[in-house]
């Protein structure tokens, strides 16, 4: 039996808020059962987050339309909506003329045709957007 499954067992509901365990009725919770949950704390939380995943998030692609995409974790989802709006500075094609990444740079997808790109920053419409990193 799971740490998460005992506790709920016991009459207790357990959920994640912003990435804080929540228990009610906490006033009901007995000197054991709270030292139970510090012990198990860790694996409740990715028992819980687990429960959580896979989560649909909304992302928009490179043309502005809104596209729910499954996120498979925590992680996941977090790359996701880093990558939303699509910006010029995630992208593969973004050549950054400054050691910094941000700012101006160069498009090498022909986007932009000087080649200048100075919205690495900003949301805009492309439909060469390939992000830079994934973590699947």
């Amino acid at each position: 039996m799971t740490a998460l499954t005992k506790i709920r067992q016991s009459g207790f509901d357990v959920t994640l808020a912003d990435g804080f365990m929540e228990i009610s009725p906490f006033s009901k919770l007995t000197p054991t059962q709270l030292e139970f949950l510090k012990q198990h704390k860790a694996a409740i939380v990715a028992e819980l987050e687990a429960e959580t995943y896979p989560k649909q998030v909304t992302c928009h692609t490179p043309n502005g339309k809104g596209l729910r995409v499954s996120a498979k974790s925590k992680e996941h989802e977090e790359f996701l909506l880093r990558m939303d709006p699509p910006q010029c500075g995630n992208c593969q094609n973004f050549t950054p003329h400054h050691a910094h990444g941000k700012g101006s740079g160069g498009c090498k997808a022909g986007v932009m045709p000087s080649g200048i790109v100075h919205w690495s920053e900003t949301r805009h419409t492309c439909n060469e957007f390939k992000p830079k990193e994934s973590p699947c």
